[in-house]
């Protein structure tokens, strides 16, 4: 959005939803389905019928996953709502000041700050395949802390704040697949991953509805 390409919002959108069509075409068209897999037990039925008779059937894979998605809960909540969130309320001066007789230009500032949110996030689904297996709610605390950092109003510390929030989003988001291809039966994978996704999604929404009410309370209307 800046030099030297300068463009609107409106393009960046409009390229993210091509990106998504195309990836629904790609995925329609040419993504192999595997017909006879005989670890996966279909008894027949595909489609929406299949995910209505998994729910029925709960008690197979459901126990197994049902608190997992607090977590997701969490992790979303604070992504939405904090990183970058309200940060980008606090810091939308022109320049940004570090301390020490340093400012930055806000867009540079926060270029700095995306990279160390990025770093975050690929860190964590790297280590969320290597450690022991845990429950994810344990990770919330990275999460936690970043927000806590984030609040202190400190810009030499908001980069920390992103890279800790991103660290607990991809130790959550890994550790969770990993349970589900682990722990839930493989004919209930994609009903427990539904399942999960759309309750941790309620913390995004959430997150994302109640910004204007945290900014007032971190910075003033």
């Amino acid at each position: 959005m800046g030099p030297p390409f300068e463009l609107p919002a409106t393009v960046l959108y409009l390229g993210v939803a091509v990106g998504l069509l195309l990836g629904m075409l790609v995925l329609a068209l040419r993504i192999p389905v595997v017909e006879s897999d005989p670890s996966i037990p279909t008894k027949g039925q595909l489609g929406f019928g299949k995910f209505v008779d998994d729910f029925r059937q709960f008690r197979s894979w459901l126990p197994q996953l049902w608190s997992y998605p607090l977590a997701t809960m969490v992790d979303m909540f604070t992504l939405s709502c904090f990183s970058p969130g309200v940060a980008l309320y606090i810091y939308d001066q022109k320049m940004v000041d570090l301390g020490f007789g340093i400012s930055l230009h806000t867009d540079s500032f926060f270029a700095f700050y995306n990279t160390t949110n990025m770093m975050g996030g690929l860190l964590g689904r790297y280590m969320s395949y290597t450690l022991k297996p845990r429950h994810p709610l344990i990770y919330t605390v990275f999460n936690v802390i970043g927000v806590l950092l984030l609040l202190t109003r400190v810009p030499l510390l908001a980069p920390l704040s992103t890279f800790l929030v991103m660290l607990g989003d991809g130790l959550i988001y890994g550790t969770v697949s990993k349970h589900v291809d682990t722990a839930v039966p493989k004919e209930f994978n994609l009903t427990a991953l539904s399942y999960w996704l759309f309750i941790g999604d309620f913390g995004s929404i959430i997150g994302s509805n109640i910004i204007s009410y945290v900014r007032d309370w971190v910075v003033g209307s």
